[in-house]
C-alpha cells in the first residue's frame, strides 16, 4: 500500500511538472486530491490553483488555504492553511486578512496570539471589511490583544453597523443600551436592533422583543414583544424560545396557553437553556401544561441545578427532603439547599437554617441556623422575617426579645405576609414589644382575616363581640366567628362555636338570618377554606 501511494505521488508530481508548477510544492499532491474540490472544479483546477498561488496570486493563495481547512478538498492541515492565508493577507487580500486574524484569535494553525489577531482585523477593517471591524470592536471591548478602549470599540462598531453588518448592528444596540463608549440612548438602541431584526438577525429580534417587553426606547407592548420573540424563537434562538414560553405561561402578548408554554420551554431546554430547564421542571412538578410527572421534574431540575440555577437547586433539595421520586435524604437536601443559599436564594437560606435548627442532614447548630435565617430576613424575604420575629418572640435559637420580635414581624406584615399580619395584631393586642393598642391590633387582624387566616377571623370575631379596637357588633362577631370555624382545629372550633352562638343569642331573628346569609356568601367566594 505504501508503494502504491508513493507511485501515485510520483505520478502527480510529474503531472505538476508538466504544467510548469515544479516539485517544490509542499507535497500538496500527497494530500490525495479527490475527483472534485469544494468549488466544483476538477483535479486539474486545483493543480492550477496551486500553480497560481506559488506564482504569487493572492486570490489563489486564499482559495488554497480554504481547501486546507475543514470542508476543503485537501486533507485538512491547519498549519498549511495558515501559511497560505498569511501569504494572501500579506499581499493585501481583505478577506484573507480577516480569516488570518481569526486563525490567530482561535490558535488555528498558528499559536494563539490576540495581538496578531488585532493587527490583521485592523488591516482588514481599514479596507472596509465589516466583519473584521465588528470583531475588532469586540477585541477592544474585551481588552484582548489591545488595551481595553470602549471608545475605539464604539468607533469600529459604528463602522461595521453602517456597512450593514447585522451582528454589528445588534452589538451597537447593546452598546447604546449600556452607554459603553458612547452616550446611552435607548431609542437609538431600539432603532439598531430593529434594523438588524428586519434583516432576520435572530439575536436582534430577541433584543427587540426585550425592548418592547420592558418599554426601552419604545412604549411597552407585550404583543409586539411576543411577535419578535417568536421570530427569533422560530430560528432556534433559545433565550427567545424561553421568553415566548413565558409569554404563553403568563398570557402576556398572547392568549394564555400552558401547553404551548411547555412546547417552547422544551425547545429551549433541549438546547441547554438553564431557565427553560428549570421552568420545564416546574411545569412537570405542578402539572402545568403537562400531566404531573415528578420523575421528569427531577430530571429537568437536575439539569438546571447542575448548571447552577439556584431555584432548581432549591427544588431538587426539596425533593430529597420530602423523598419525592428519590429516597428521602436530608443530607442531599442540605447539599442542594447550600448551593442555592450561597447564591442568595432566600427560600433556600430559610430551608437551610431550618435544617441546622432541627439537625436534619447536618449536626444541629443553632448559630448556623441563626445566620441563614437572618440572611434571608435581611434580604427582605417576608416569610423569613416573620419566622425570625417568631423565634425572637419565643426565645428559640435567638435570645427572647419582644422588641426585636415586633420589629421583624412588622417588616413581614408590611409586605403582606398574612401570618405576620395576624401575629402583629396579637402583639398590639397584648402590648408585647409595642405599645398596647387595640385599634392597631384590629387593623392588622382584619387584614389577615380578609385573607382567610382562620385564627385572625376568630380573633376578630372576639374583638367585635367585646368592642375592643372596633365598634361593638354582635353581627360582625357572629360573621367572623362563623367563617373561621372550618379553618380551626377541633379545640379551637369548640371555642369559636360557643362564642358565635353567644353572639347569635343577642341578634334578632331577622338580624341572624341576614348575617348567616352574609357568611354563606363569604364561604362561596372563599372555597379554599370551606
Amino acid at each position: 500500500m505504501a508503494n502504491l501511494f508513493k507511485s501515485l505521488a510520483t505520478g502527480m508530481r510529474r503531472g505538476i511538472t508538466a504544467l510548469g508548477v515544479g516539485t517544490s510544492n509542499e507535497d500538496v499532491m500527497l494530500d490525495l486530491l479527490p475527483e472534485k474540490d469544494s468549488f466544483g472544479g476538477t483535479r486539474t483546477y486545483v493543480i492550477e490553483l496551486l500553480s497560481k498561488a506559488q506564482a504569487g496570486d493572492p486570490q489563489s493563495m486564499f482559495f488554497l488555504a480554504m481547501d486546507y481547512r475543514p470542508g476543503g478538498v485537501l486533507r485538512t492541515d491547519p498549519v498549511k492553511a495558515a501559511k497560505w492565508m498569511g501569504k494572501a493577507a500579506q499581499l493585501g487580500d481583505a478577506v484573507a486578512q480577516m480569516i488570518f486574524a481569526y486563525m490567530y484569535w482561535a490558535g488555528e494553525g498558528v499559536p494563539q496570539n490576540y495581538t496578531e489577531a488585532v493587527r490583521w482585523y485592523h488591516a482588514s477593517a481599514l479596507q472596509g471589511n465589516s466583519t473584521a471591524a465588528h470583531e475588532l470592536a469586540l477585541l477592544y471591548d474585551a481588552g484582548r490583544g489591545v488595551q481595553q478602549d470602549y471608545k475605539q470599540a464604539a468607533y469600529w462598531n459604528v463602522k461595521a453597523a453602517l456597512a450593514g453588518n447585522t451582528a454589528a448592528q445588534n452589538a451597537l444596540g447593546f452598546r447604546l443600551m449600556r452607554g459603553e463608549g458612547m452616550e446611552k440612548d435607548d431609542h437609538a438602541a431600539k432603532w439598531w436592533f430593529e434594523k438588524a431584526a428586519e434583516q432576520g438577525d435572530a439575536d436582534a429580534q430577541y433584543n427587540l422583543g426585550i425592548c418592547h417587553h420592558k418599554g426601552q426606547g419604545v412604549s411597552q407592548n407585550e404583543v409586539e414583544a411576543a411577535v419578535w420573540y417568536r421570530k427569533a424563537a422560530e430560528q432556534g434562538h433559545a433565550d427567545a424560545q424561553f421568553n415566548l414560553g413565558t409569554e404563553y405561561a403568563q398570557g402576556q402578548g398572547v392568549e394564555q396557553d400552558e401547553a404551548e408554554a411547555v412546547v417552547w420551554f422544551r425547545k429551549a431546554a433541549e438546547q441547554g437553556n438553564v431557565k427553560a430547564q428549570g421552568g420545564l421542571g416546574w411545569c412537570y412538578s405542578t402539572g402545568t401544561g403537562v400531566p404531573k410527572d415528578l420523575a421528569q421534574a427531577f430530571v429537568w431540575f437536575k439539569k438546571a441545578a447542575d448548571q447552577g440555577l439556584a431555584g432548581a437547586q432549591f427544588e431538587l433539595g426539596l425533593m430529597f427532603f420530602k423523598g419525592q421520586i428519590v429516597s428521602q435524604d436530608y443530607a442531599q437536601a442540605v447539599v442542594w439547599y447550600s448551593k442555592a443559599a450561597a447564591q442568595g436564594l432566600t427560600t433556600a437560606q430559610l430551608a437551610l437554617g431550618s435544617c441546622y435548627a432541627d439537625g436534619l442532614g447536618v449536626p444541629m447548630d443553632k448559630a448556623k441556623a441563626a445566620v441563614w435565617i437572618r440572611n434571608a430576613a435581611d434580604q427582605g424575604d417576608a416569610k423569613a422575617q416573620f419566622i425570625l420575629g417568631s423565634l425572637y418572640s419565643v426565645g428559640k435559637i435567638f435570645q427572647k426579645d419582644d422588641i426585636q420580635a415586633a420589629i421583624w414581624v412588622c417588616k413581614a406584615a408590611e409586605q403582606g405576609d398574612v401570618d405576620a399580619e395576624a401575629f402583629l395584631g396579637f402583639l398590639y393586642y397584648k402590648g408585647k414589644g409595642v405599645t398596647q393598642d387595640y385599634a392597631e391590633a384590629a387593623v392588622w387582624i382584619h387584614k389577615a382575616a380578609e385573607q382567610d387566616n382562620a385564627l385572625a377571623q376568630g380573633f376578630l370575631g372576639g374583638l367585635y363581640g367585646n368592642g375592643e379596637g372596633v365598634k361593638q357588633s354582635n353581627a360582625d362577631a357572629y360573621f367572623w366567628l362563623d367563617v373561621s370555624i372550618t379553618g380551626l382545629d377541633e379545640a379551637q372550633q369548640h371555642d369559636a362555636i360557643e362564642s358565635r352562638d353567644r353572639a347569635a343569642e343577642k341578634l334578632t331573628p331577622a338580624g341572624l338570618k341576614k348575617v348567616q346569609k352574609r357568611a354563606a356568601k363569604w364561604r362561596t367566594e372563599h372555597p379554599a377554606q370551606s
